[in-house]
């Protein structure tokens, strides 16, 4: 006997720029967490940087993810996820974007800036998810979580696809200032 699994229906079109925005917002988040992976060589040559400040670099935007998530989850729980995904958006993009500037400034505003990209990226995922609950009707939201889970994947291997050429081209600060921009736009 051949069993029959239920049919469901695809994500209704009404909801096409809903999921292509939170699509969009995840794929950049993955691509400016990604960024200073690429550009910390460059960087790391220009200012002289030692291995323990790499690692503080790479540390400080964990320190800032771990610090913002509790507050972000929070938010999105009992307010708006929608306003919480947006201020996060916000401050990661102008964290990105000022990246340049305080690696220039020194590497305790770099720290900083840091830990301020990491806070504000702390919002994504708990922001899109509770975005999926309350938004999204329950026989789709696999299929919305697939699609953002992948533009996650996007982001990231577009930041190592695409940085490097931009560095070569434009050099380092461009790729914070034009991906900052990207979130900031």
């Amino acid at each position: 006997m051949r069993q029959t699994f239920p049919v469901h229906d695809a994500i209704p079109a009404s909801s096409y720029p809903n999921l292509l925005l939170c699509c969009l917002i995840a794929a950049v988040c993955a691509l400016d967490r990604v960024v200073m992976s690429v550009a910390i060589l460059p960087m790391g040559t220009e200012f002289g940087y030692s291995d323990s400040t790499k690692g503080a670099i790479a540390a400080f935007f964990s320190l800032g993810y771990m610090l913002g998530l509790v507050p972000s989850g929070i938010g999105s729980a009992t307010g708006s996820p929608k306003t919480v995904l947006f201020i996060g958006l916000l401050i990661w993009s102008v964290a990105q974007y000022v990246t340049p500037f305080s690696a220039v400034a020194g590497v305790s505003l770099l720290l900083f800036t840091r830990a301020a990209m990491g806070a504000g990226e702390a919002a994504c995922i708990p922001s899109l998810q509770v975005i999926a609950a309350n938004f999204v009707t329950s026989n789709n939201r696999s299929r919305f979580w697939g699609f953002v889970t992948a533009s996650l994947s996007v982001g990231t291997v577009g930041a190592y696809f695409i940085a490097p050429p931009l560095i070569d081209t434009y050099g380092w600060p461009s790729i914070f200032q034009i991906f900052g921009g990207l979130g900031g736009g």
